[in-house]
């Protein structure tokens, strides 16, 4: 999660202080060009994240539902084809993981009687 958060913050700095599309290229690639950075921003902590939150929700299909870790795998698929296909993949990962936010023995959230 920390490897996306720095993505984000690399994404954000280049934006606001780059003047124009020239100016962003030129900040990313000075960004890249440290060493590790890369591969551990970019490549090895995204994907290790999205395999440690398929793994738990292969751990817990029994509460979540067995279509969890099958929704998470297909936003991740999603997003490694295109990512233009982020909103589908929010889509698929909001419903994969928002039976953790709700549950259903929650009384309160369910109107079941007390």
């Amino acid at each position: 999660m920390t490897a996306s958060v720095a993505q984000v913050v690399i994404d954000i700095v280049a934006g606001v202080v780059a003047s124009d599309r020239a100016g962003m290229n030129a900040l990313f690639e000075q960004v890249q060009s440290v060493p590790g950075l890369l591969p551990g921003v970019y490549v090895i902590g995204p994907a290790l994240f999205y395999l440690c939150l398929i793994t738990l929700a292969v751990l817990n299909w029994r509460e979540l539902g067995w279509w969890s870790p099958v929704l998470l795998a297909v936003g991740t698929g999603l997003t490694l084809f295109s990512l233009n296909l982020i909103p589908v993949a929010a889509v698929c990962f909001l419903f994969a993981i928002g039976p953790y936010g709700v549950r259903r023995t929650d009384r309160r959230l369910t109107g079941a009687a007390q």
